[in-house]
């Protein structure tokens, strides 16, 4: 008979033999037994071979699989821990570990930030499911006792689970990266292992209940957030600050409840623009009418929360030359940025039209002058080069619209054509461009051209196509205090009562760590929550107050599907018959509302009347989708425990029958 090992952990014990098998499972003086003794473990997804090692404190085993090998080293502590150590540094990506469990086993996933899933044996036998976990565990309820799998790691999303259904029995298999160790633990209810996993995220990484922390009262007493677009990307006025002031005014009368939050996207220029510079824009009305609005909001009852993007800088800025060094760069000296260059674009397809070079016809010494481009088929971004220009030490600037991009000062006295990095937005026809030369130097257009290099669109009319935007050094200081100041002004100066910041994280590569920049805003207003897009790791759950994030339905059946809003799945005729066993909700996540208020994404905060996406140039356009099926998205706010949200077109259609029947319905299911 192969040898027992034993690993121990709190009031637990884990038996393997010399194969590295899981044999039983020991939880306070009774013993726990799998239904099939093979633990098979995986490096990125093959099986591996299993020698044991040498005496020594850990338990360790040999992996091999195929040309990969490393150690895995199995410890004892208030948790059994799994350490991995590769022979060859970052040849092994993922790790994973395969367990048997009986057929009456029930397992509960962390998946979404505000619900989890439950698999059971309703699960047919042949199917399997496989996803990451937002919180990094999953808890299996098995013979009266939950074991409870994570990994120690500060973002979420870095675990994974497969659940595949065999006739008498379910297969779980763990997945997690090298860089950072897995732990076992088992707990007599989820309530001890929720709760000790709570512990654990506020002890290691200071996370803290919102009712904990300097919040004012109304936060915890909202239960709508009602989101008005103001300037679309493409500058068009959705809502302007009159009209926002007159929803207010409609939904007090129809018995909206006090607390409701309003979110203004767009409210200091268009989507994405303006960035790091914040003010009420002329067009919506100007700073007194964007006074007039917040105050009338505030007599209402209500709140107003404002949109920021943390690590955008506008590369149309007037002031660009002094924001031009707050920008990332990526090894080659290029900006990195937001639909604004062709390394760096979203999801997008290339309009393949582009043109030859063209002369650019002035008469010579002229500073100032125009030029028509050939018919472009539809509108389009962008890019374009200049070359064979005489204009020594001065800069040419092109303007189209809003937009204007210079080149470099000094650039032509010793370059024959210059790439202009930021794009241009081309209508359908022809498009006049205005040409300006500044600085010294008289200008020699003899042999000047232009052409446009390379033309894009976006993927579908559903995509998210915002106004370009440049990647901020979230770490400078000097854009720290650009971004601080801008903000605290406004919101000091006009009595805002809350601040999203975009997109913009504790921890996220593309931007560098965004960490200080986000403390430096909450020291700036202290008070103020401070709510984002979403949470991305276990520090954010002390820091958000709101975030956009959360799940409106559950059904995942890999069916391809339409287009649809971002966040939101389409019920399908049958998919929830056939795919009810996946769509069972688990309270497993249900801590998470002790930390952040969740609430529908921007996108999708859906509405009964056409509305375009604030971060989309297409005409406004809705999802063809029937009254039912949005219903029953809306009404799955208390079953998934979110904040609900709806977005209104309240300019164009008022407060439409549907609209004040689903804000009634909500309010009062809520209060």
């Amino acid at each position: 008979m192969s040898e027992m090992h034993t690993v121990s952990g709190e009031s637990f014990s884990l038996h393997l033999d010399e194969e590295g098998h899981l044999t039983k499972i020991r939880f306070q003086e009774r013993d726990i037994h799998l239904p099939v003794v093979c633990t098979l473990y995986e490096l990125d997804g093959e099986p591996c071979d299993v020698v044991r090692l040498g005496e020594g404190k850990a338990l360790s085993y040999k992996l091999t699989a195929g040309e990969a090998s490393a150690t895995l080293s199995i410890r004892s502590g208030k948790e059994v821990w799994f350490h991995l150590e590769p022979e060859q540094k970052d040849h092994v990506k993922q790790v994973g570990l395969n367990l048997f469990f009986p057929a009456d086993a029930v397992f509960h996933l962390a998946e979404h930030r505000n619900i989890g899933r439950r698999l059971d044996s309703d699960m047919p036998v042949g199917e399997s499911y496989r996803t990451k976990l937002t919180y990094n565990f999953f808890l299996v309820h098995v013979q009266g006792t939950w074991l409870r799998f994570r990994v120690n790691h500060r973002s979420f999303r870095m675990a994974e689970v497969e659940i595949a259904r065999h006739p008498e029995s379910f297969a779980a298999t763990f997945f997690w990266s090298p860089d950072t160790d897995a732990a076992v633990a088992i707990f007599p209810s989820m309530a001890d292992a929720v709760k000790d996993f709570q512990n654990w995220i506020e002890t290691e990484f200071g996370a803290r209940k919102s009712r904990e922390r300097n919040l004012p009262a109304w936060v915890h007493d909202t239960r709508l957030i009602i989101t008005a677009d103001m300037l679309r990307s493409d500058w068009t006025i959705t809502h302007d600050y009159r009209d926002v002031l007159n929803l207010a005014r409609d939904l007090k009368k129809m018995g909206c409840p006090p607390d409701t939050l309003f979110y203004i996207p767009g409210w200091q220029g268009a989507y994405d623009s303006t960035h790091p510079t914040y003010r009420p824009r002329p067009e919506l009305g100007g700073d007194a009418a964007f006074r007039e609005m917040v105050n009338g909001i505030h007599e209402c009852g209500y709140r107003v929360m404002i949109h920021t993007t943390g690590w955008g800088i506008d590369p149309y800025h007037p002031d660009m030359d002094k924001l031009d060094h707050l920008v990332l760069r990526d090894d080659e000296g290029d900006y990195r940025a937001w639909q604004a260059s062709h390394k760096w674009l979203p999801p997008k397809r290339p309009l393949r039209f582009r043109t030859e070079r063209i002369p650019l016809k002035a008469a010579k010494g002229s500073r100032s002058f125009s030029f028509e481009t050939p018919n472009v088929p539809v509108w389009c971004e962008a890019l374009v080069t200049v070359g064979g220009a005489g204009v020594g030490n001065g800069r040419i600037r092109l303007t189209l619209d809003r937009r204007s991009i210079n080149s470099p000062p000094g650039w032509f006295a010793g370059h024959t054509e210059y790439n202009y990095p930021f794009p241009l937005l081309l209508q359908a026809g022809k498009n006049r461009i205005q040409v300006e030369v500044t600085g010294d130097g008289e200008p020699d257009w003899e042999n000047a051209w232009y052409r446009i290099r390379y033309t894009f669109i976006p993927a579908s009319p559903y995509s998210s196509w915002t106004w370009p935007i440049l990647i901020a050094d979230t770490s400078h200081p000097e854009y720290i205090k650009i971004f601080t100041e801008n903000v605290s002004a406004v919101v000091r100066e006009f009595g805002i009562d809350s601040v999203h910041v975009d997109a913009t994280w504790f921890y996220h590569p593309d931007f560098r760590q965004a960490r200080d920049l986000l403390l430096a805003l909450r020291n700036t207003l202290p008070g103020i929550p401070i709510c984002g897009e979403a949470v991305l790791a276990f520090e954010e759950m002390g820091f958000w107050t709101f975030a956009q994030a959360c799940t409106q339905a559950l059904v995942n059946s890999g069916v391809k599907r339409a287009p649809v809003e971002q966040g939101s799945v389409p019920v399908e005729a049958g998919l929830e018959d056939l795919f009810a066993w996946l769509n069972k909700e688990s309270p497993v996540c249900a801590f998470a509302r002790e930390y952040n208020y969740h609430y529908p994404h921007l996108c999708a905060a859906n509405a009964f009347v056409p509305l375009g996406k604030v971060c989309n140039m297409f005409p406004p356009r809705q999802i063809p989708r029937d009254k039912d099926e949005l219903w029953q998205i809306l009404r799955d706010f208390r079953r998934l425990d979110y904040v609900p949200g709806i977005r209104l077109n309240y300019r164009r259609y008022g407060l439409d029958k549907e609209t004040q029947k689903a804000i009634k319905e909500l309010t009062q299911a809520g209060s």
